[in-house]
């Protein structure tokens, strides 16, 4: 578990059509919240932690969590 800390990422998947970009940040058609899945992406993963450290701390701490999701295609 990493430590909160109050960072903005970003996350850029670039490359050649067909590539698995899409499967790598999502997974497959069917996640699982699992997060010890092997078929579960960055986000799923990402998400998984990041509200069991929220859960973990809620007693002490208020969180707010934002989120955006951008798809480019041509």
């Amino acid at each position: 578990m990493w430590r909160f800390s109050g960072y903005n990422a970003t996350v850029l998947a670039y490359g050649q059509t067909g590539s698995g970009k899409t499967y790598s940040m999502g997974g497959g058609c069917c996640l699982s919240t699992d997060p010890g899945d092997d078929s579960n992406g960055v986000i799923p993963r990402v998400i998984c932690d990041l509200f069991q450290g929220i859960e973990e701390k809620s007693d002490t701490y208020d969180f707010t969590v934002r989120v955006s999701y951008i798809e480019v295609s041509h």
